[in-house]
């Protein structure tokens, strides 16, 4: 079996892409570019400088969405950091303070006993 000379299989010929085919895309799908699907339309006015229209399009608020998710996750993160530093203070201070408290039982004992062997 041949395949026709026009290629219409393809949408290269006269004829075009059989609606009914894998191929096919009315142009409302062909047409759409990726900026028109995250930006707003531009409005062209005479003697005024291109604009959008007000209100943020989906990117830039994907974008603040992103950045909210961001500073979040620092703030976690920092105060994780902070947690941690406190908690390292912490342990070294109960450290020196028992520390200091065996230094002071050893010469309470050593006392105790110097006292006791020596001045009846």
């Amino acid at each position: 079996e041949h395949h026709s000379r026009d290629n219409s299989r393809i949408g290269l010929g006269s004829n075009g892409v059989d609606p009914s085919s894998a191929l096919y895309a009315d142009s409302k799908k062909r047409f759409v570019t990726t900026s028109s699907e995250y930006h707003a339309p531009l409005m062209y006015a005479p003697n005024v400088p291109v604009q959008r229209p007000k209100g943020r399009c989906d990117s830039v608020s994907e974008a603040a969405a992103r950045d909210q998710a961001r500073k979040t996750r620092y703030a976690r993160t920092m105060n994780n950091i902070q947690a941690s530093v406190d908690q390292a203070k912490k342990d070294e201070l109960f450290e020196s303070m028992n520390l200091d408290q065996r230094e002071r039982q050893s010469a309470e004992l050593s006392y105790d006993y110097l006292r006791k062997a020596y001045f009846k």
